[in-house]
């Protein structure tokens, strides 16, 4: 299939504002649900996007629900067809807005305590930038406009159409800041990506945890030094040779840290050119996220003395990976 080059339009001023309005507010939904229920649902949710994506195409080209398609909605979408049939006897002739049923029915049950307990945004705003789906969503646009000239002999089935999509080469989506990373992104599986992402993931609480005793006036902590000497072999005779020589321009020590485990642990996606999509869905992943506003309200407590000791880097992470937002604070701000 002959891709079309996309017209991608710069947003307006106004579009950017309620972007950044999204944002924030999907950032605050996020911080009142654990990471990994967070993480879950949004995989599911682009699952289930490219799901309607393929139904939509069939319905839309067949100007009804054939047969065979609505066996396989019976089976994934138990009481949408009774919603669908109720509807079409209420609204006859007006079949248009199916897709839009079909998600609804999607966020009312699949989605169901997102949805009611108030952080869908949480989900669906970093979900539609995900360059999985982007390309799924690409696809079916290059699908939609060929269907509509000549229709495909057999449809395909659905994991076949989503195999065709997680092939397509679609134009990357605005924004230069993406750019590099979805080059980078075609470049890698997706099996190697998440394990990588994962990898990244914990590198980085690794290194905001020791963070705080690198960047202390304090003499660094014995089980921060003791858990360098055993991670990072090298790393503080390394520093401490960057502290004899002139530091002007030179990133602060915590940072020396990150970029010398990037060097020691991700060489190879560096080498093959994958790197900065890992570090796109690694600042994306509800995890490090999480760990990031963990560390921000924990350093504040162990500037202030209020901490008694430095605690040890695994229960230090396991007190990241619980972390949550209570929302009626979150409310009074």
């Amino acid at each position: 299939m002959k891709r079309k080059k996309a017209q991608l339009r710069k947003p307006g001023s106004l579009a950017v504002r309620v972007q950044v309005m999204a944002r924030r507010e999907a950032k605050r939904q996020a911080q009142r649900v654990p990471w990994d229920r967070l993480l879950q649902a949004r995989t599911d949710y682009i699952e289930w996007e490219i799901f309607g994506f393929w139904v939509r195409l069939i319905v839309e080209d067949e100007g009804d629900i054939p047969d065979w398609l609505r066996r396989i909605l019976e089976s994934r979408c138990l009481g949408f067809l009774e919603e669908e049939r109720r509807h079409r006897e209420t609204h006859p002739g007006r079949n248009s807005s199916f897709s839009s049923r079909l998600s609804n029915w999607v966020e009312s049950n699949i989605f169901r305590d997102a949805r009611g307990q108030g952080w869908m945004l949480a989900i669906t705003f970093p979900a539609v930038r995900d360059f999985h789906y982007h390309r799924a969503w690409s696809y079916w646009q290059q699908c939609d406009e060929e269907w509509k000239e000549r229709p495909p002999g057999p449809y395909p089935s659905f994991e076949e159409w989503r195999q065709s999509a997680d092939n397509w080469e679609a134009e990357p989506p605005p924004g230069a800041s993406v750019l590099e990373a979805y080059e980078a992104h075609k470049r890698v599986s997706p099996e190697r990506l998440t394990e990588a992402v994962a990898r990244y993931v914990d590198w980085e609480a690794f290194a905001y945890w020791a963070r705080s005793a690198l960047e202390s006036d304090r003499e660094i902590p014995d089980v921060v030094v003791d858990e360098l000497r055993i991670r990072c072999p090298g790393f503080l005779e390394y520093d401490e040779e960057l502290h004899k020589t002139d530091l002007h321009g030179k990133p602060r020590n915590w940072n020396r840290l990150l970029l010398w485990g990037e060097d020691h642990f991700f060489g190879e996606a560096k080498k093959e050119d994958w790197f900065e999509a890992v570090i796109l869905y690694s600042r994306r992943h509800p995890r490090d996220v999480r760990m990031v506003e963990y560390w921000a309200d924990w350093c504040d407590r162990w500037r202030e003395g209020t901490q008694a000791s430095y605690p040890p880097f695994e229960e230090w992470r396991q007190a990241a990976d619980d972390y949550v937002v209570d929302p009626s604070a979150n409310d009074e701000c």
